[in-house]
């Protein structure tokens, strides 16, 4: 949450003026996602007691707790598997990925699971991969339903990657709602 002497971040400016940078808006719309909806979650490595490896997830801990931050071991495969499992129970999870270079551990999941649920069984899987961009994103090009956001400034990148999380259905495809 934004320090004492600072308000909430406000369309890619601090109330006091200063610019805001991609990891604090990114932060600010955790932080508002998890108290609007208690069923949002942020599960990976190092997400509680260290913050995050970029500090995204710091204070998240101290303000939500252990039951809605969720320390992983590093295995990213069991990250978004735990994720997709929480996700078809009712929970709307945000995966850190400290590098997303390393999505390619937890394709499977991601294709066989998150992806064809959706169109096998009817069963979206809000979920949201967090992460540096780096070659992951043509994951999101070749596995529908998957989108990926990403945005030229600090703002709409912290509100638009969360946006799945508020989505009750998909647009395309068998079963769309």
């Amino acid at each position: 949450m934004p320090a004492a002497n600072e308000s909430k971040i406000n369309n890619g400016a601090k109330a006091n003026g200063g610019p805001v940078t991609f990891l604090e808006a990114i932060k600010q719309a955790m932080f508002e996602e998890m108290e609007r909806d208690p069923a949002v979650v942020v599960i990976g490595e190092d997400v509680g007691v260290y913050g995050g490896a970029f500090k995204t997830s710091e204070g998240l801990l101290e303000r939500f707790g252990w039951e809605r931050v969720i320390d992983t071991p590093i295995s990213e495969s069991a990250i978004i598997g735990a994720a997709c499992g929480m996700s078809y129970l009712g929970l709307r999870p945000i995966c850190e990925m400290q590098f997303i270079d390393f999505i390619a551990c937890c394709f499977n999941q991601l294709t066989n699971f998150v992806a064809k649920g959706h169109y096998l069984w009817n069963a979206p899987a809000p979920i949201v991969v967090r992460g540096l961009p780096a070659v992951a994103c043509t994951v999101a090009r070749s596995t529908p339903p998957i989108r990926k956001c990403i945005s030229c400034t600090p703002w709409p990148q912290g509100h638009l990657s969360l946006n799945s999380l508020r989505r009750q259905g998909f647009t395309q495809g068998r079963g769309a709602r």
